[in-house]
């Protein structure tokens, strides 16, 4: 997982991840951050709907 996340957004990440929930059962969570994609995936995303 850590491959596909920005270094800058590792420790953040590992610390809500190591966090306890405050309350007992399924704790849902969600995370917003930089990905790293080669340059390969990032052409395709901007150009794969467009013929």
């Amino acid at each position: 997982m850590y491959d596909m996340i920005d270094k800058q957004d590792h420790q953040g990440i590992q610390s809500e991840l190591l966090r306890s929930a405050n309350t007992p059962g399924d704790d849902t969570r969600m995370f917003l951050c930089r990905m790293n994609v080669s340059r390969n995936a990032r052409r395709q995303m901007r150009f794969g709907d467009q013929k």
